[in-house]
């Protein structure tokens, strides 16, 4: 096995054998980074000569698969655009055009794989390849909160989390805009990330800290010492946040959209609430109901929820059945797999 990974990304790897790594160098999504993963990627196909390569993410699909399509022999082709671009909330044109490539490039794809129930639904009703989609949902390990870092929270209040970027999708700024309006209550959010790009940072209420973005390694310790995370997005192909959540047992208060609905069950493991930018009511009215108590029984169900559908041994098991089946030059309509909780 090889892994193609971005160079500046090679330390996040742990337990992997460095002999298997083949970084490349990437500072976005332009033309010096296209270069050089895709000469990267051709100095794989020459050494290695997979049977099987597996693509992550639109920007290695697009770039990969063309390539790909023409080699001889040509290699089985796996893709999971880990959250498909023409689900977005942008302009409908742009939508289309990410349709039509998606499309287009499914048919040199023997499997596509999608990390939702919502994100195989919705793909298949767009026309990408129905039979050749397949569900194998995100999954993290186990979490290790080392216990003995010193947090912000006020064991008074109820500690509110929200982690990611401070962009649209991920609907920080309704969510400043529903804190403001209960200032009244015992109430504190902390923030992790930062703005994308050169974004101006949301102007914080009293009751909102902004943390910017803190080491990988202590983002365990923050979600269990949290009274619960608050997932406020326009959009989710999954929401690996939610989780990561759920295995440091804390329950988790999402936005009705996209993935979010199949992760959390609502009033057991978290809450969900109707997102709709120009009332917030749906988000405060469960801010207001909040109950300390109520919220650390909710986070050992989340918890208990996460062993049973996301750890990465379910995940894991399904990938290696598709990679066997492959392999096996078996079709993608034969494939049987033993798939996560369904989102009905």
């Amino acid at each position: 096995m090889r892994l193609l990974v971005p160079a500046n990304q090679t330390h996040d790897l742990h337990g992997v054998d460095p002999s298997m790594l083949m970084p490349f160098e990437r500072s976005g999504r332009n033309v010096r980074s296209l270069i050089s993963f895709s000469l990267t990627l051709a100095d794989a196909l020459r050494r290695f000569q997979p049977t099987v390569v597996h693509l992550h993410s639109s920007f290695a699909g697009a770039v990969a698969r063309p390539l790909l399509a023409f080699q001889r022999p040509r290699p089985s082709i796996i893709y999971c655009a880990h959250g498909w671009s023409f689900l977005m909330d942008i302009p409908g044109w742009k939508q289309q055009v990410y349709l039509g490539i998606e499309r287009a490039l499914a048919r040199c794809t023997d499997v596509v794989v999608n990390i939702s129930r919502y994100e195989d639904q919705q793909a298949k009703a767009r026309g990408v390849s129905a039979h050749k989609c397949v569900v194998v949902r995100n999954a993290v390990s186990p979490g290790a909160p080392s216990g003995t870092l010193e947090l912000p929270f006020d064991p008074a209040k109820i500690n509110l989390l929200f982690v990611g970027r401070f962009d649209r999708q991920k609907g920080v700024d309704l969510l400043m805009r529903a804190m403001s309006q209960v200032q009244d209550l015992p109430l504190h959010l902390y923030a992790i990330g930062d703005c994308f790009h050169d974004d101006d940072p949301p102007e914080p209420a009293p009751n909102v800290s902004l943390l910017g973005w803190l080491p990988r390694g202590t983002l365990d310790d923050y979600y269990a010492g949290a009274d619960a995370v608050v997932m406020p997005s326009r959009w989710e192909g999954f929401g690996l946040v939610a989780i990561e959540a759920m295995r440091n047992h804390t329950a988790v208060l999402a936005s009705n959209r996209g993935a979010l609905p199949e992760l959390i069950v609502d009033g057991e493991t978290g809450h969900l609430f109707e997102l709709d930018e120009s009332d917030l009511s749906g988000l405060i009215r469960i801010l207001r109901g909040l109950d300390k108590a109520n919220l650390q029984q909710m986070g050992e169900a989340a918890y208990q929820h996460y062993q049973t559908f996301f750890t990465a041994d379910v995940m894991n098991r399904s990938l290696l059945e598709i990679y066997a089946a492959l392999h096996e030059r078996q079709l993608a309509q034969d494939l049987r797999l033993t798939l996560s909780r369904s989102n009905s």
